[in-house]
């Protein structure tokens, strides 16, 4: 009686661990998955900052960024760029076309290994007497078409993780330098209350009156509002005062 029970009940466990959850596979797909949100970010983030200061014309070398400071400009930009990915990358069709083309490989991946599947349980059933000599060559020459898609497949998605979240960076950090130089010229009423214009005082002298673009531990990059220039200024001894901040 008791084995009648036993057999009775495990198709029901088998069931049920068919069915249960793995959370080791959940784990470790989400720790993949958060590994390449943080390679995107971070490509997202310096790529920003090299393309903003160049277009400033700066040197990026004079304003260097730390890891926690690549990530959190890439994820500020990340969360702008989130209301016009598309408008950021419709400029640049490549980014369209490799996208496509994964896509299209992971279709011809798929199709692949389902036919082949789908073949060699019609060859067992069918072809259990045949000559393995005969079915060596086709399936040698079917796993190799598959891991040639894979290599190509590998390939263009290890570009993708650089070069797309490279694009996005790179649009990103030109647009707003382009976007703040045409702020910085002739500022609105409106822009100025986000742009503070910024005196520069050495021994309570000021010596220029301009808005900060970037800081490093020893320089200011600022845009200096009379003369309309880039300039880079040592911060040795220098005291900035941000005009009327308080009066909003």
């Amino acid at each position: 009686m008791t084995n009648r029970l036993r057999k009775s009940s495990s198709p029901l466990q088998a069931s049920k661990q068919k069915h249960s959850v793995n959370f080791f596979d959940i784990t470790k797909y989400s720790a993949f998955i958060l590994s390449i949100g943080g390679i995107f970010i971070h490509v997202i983030g310096y790529n920003a900052h090299i393309a903003y200061i160049k277009t400033w014309g700066l040197d990026a070398n004079l304003f260097p960024l730390n890891t926690e400071e690549t990530l959190m400009s890439g994820y500020y930009a990340s969360i702008t760029i989130l209301t016009g990915i598309f408008q950021s990358i419709q400029n640049h069709p490549f980014v369209y076309a490799s996208a496509f083309v994964e896509a299209l490989i992971i279709v011809i991946i798929i199709l692949s290994i389902n036919h082949q599947s789908n073949k060699s349980k019609q060859r067992q059933l069918k072809e259990k007497t045949s000559s393995i000599y005969v079915k060596l060559p086709l399936f040698s020459l079917a796993y190799v078409s598959t891991g040639f898609l894979l290599l190509i497949f590998s390939i263009f998605a290890a570009g993708s993780i650089i070069l797309i979240p490279g694009l996005i960076g790179h649009n990103y950090g030109e647009d707003l330098a382009r976007r703040e130089q045409n702020i910085f010229k002739s500022p609105t009423e409106s822009q100025a209350q986000n742009y503070h214009l910024t005196e520069f005082l050495q021994d309570q002298k000021v010596i220029y009156l301009g808005y900060i673009i970037e800081t490093s531990s020893e320089y200011f990059a600022i845009y200096d509002a009379p003369e309309k220039s880039v300039r880079v200024i040592n911060r040795k001894n220098i005291e900035i005062k941000i005009q009327n901040i308080l009066a909003e």
